[in-house]
């Protein structure tokens, strides 16, 4: 059987967002309706660090 690979090859937020648009599917939510996600640039603990430095708590750290 062939590959299918679709792990993302990005070199810019903006072609992650891309990605993330034509790949991610977001349960229970209308998909056409649904803003960008924060970008997520590290983790401490049970905080998600955004690019502008928020912190979030991982509390769907299932998904």
């Amino acid at each position: 059987m062939g590959e299918h690979n679709t792990k993302p090859t990005v070199d810019s937020d903006e072609q992650l967002l891309k990605w993330h648009r034509q790949h991610a599917w977001m349960p229970f939510t209308q998909m056409k309706l649904l803003p960008d996600p924060p970008l997520i640039r590290r983790g401490e603990g049970v905080y998600l660090i955004t690019q502008d430095d928020r912190k979030i708590i991982d509390a769907i750290g299932s998904w």
